[in-house]
């Protein structure tokens, strides 16, 4: 006979997985960025750091589209000048948006977009107002849903109208997870 579970199951964290080129080039940009890789074989590649993984699948082939997530972070103006330090910083700024975001971000030399984000929801008061978690809450994900609508149209411009792609968006009570991926 089948067992009644007890509890709701609980989903704890988003792991994306991650086309990229070639395998050297990738680990040595994910290893200056304080990644290390923690298992590689043929065609699939995790780093991790502290305590954060990404999956990466690495090519001789270009990937032909690119991605986007973000990584929550703590000090984000420590982190950022760590990056630019080792020199993976361009042109992005540490700075402050609408929705309770503090962030920058760079880019691997595949196109994929790594957004370093603080969410500051006390320094806002959101987390200090009763009820008012919930209209914050439906708030960012309105900006974060408008944001992510630009990104798929510019994607869509410059990979074409007939391209693909899936937008995942997550909200668990520890923080948010957002990530944009090519379609398949």
């Amino acid at each position: 006979m089948a067992s009644t579970p007890t509890s709701k199951p609980i989903l704890h964290a988003i792991v994306p997985r991650i086309a990229v080129g070639n395998a050297e080039q990738t680990r040595a940009f994910y290893g200056r960025i304080g990644f290390a890789c923690t298992h590689q074989d043929e065609g699939f590649m995790i780093v991790e750091r502290d305590g954060v993984q990404l999956h990466l699948h690495p090519s001789n082939e270009l990937p032909t589209g690119h991605g986007a997530f973000w990584i929550r972070v703590s000090n984000i103006e420590a982190l950022y000048q760590e990056y630019l330090a080792v020199d993976v910083i361009t042109s992005s700024k540490v700075k402050a948006q609408p929705w309770g975001f503090k962030q920058f971000h760079i880019c691997d030399p595949f196109r994929t977009s790594l957004f370093s984000p603080k969410v500051s929801l006390k320094k806002r008061g959101v987390l200090n107002k009763p009820g008012k978690q919930k209209d914050f809450s439906r708030d960012l994900v309105k900006h974060l849903i408008a944001l992510l609508t630009s990104i798929i149209a510019q994607k869509r411009r410059s990979d074409g109208a007939g391209s693909e792609c899936r937008l995942a968006f997550d909200m668990p009570s520890a923080g948010y997870a957002l990530r944009l991926v090519n379609g398949s």
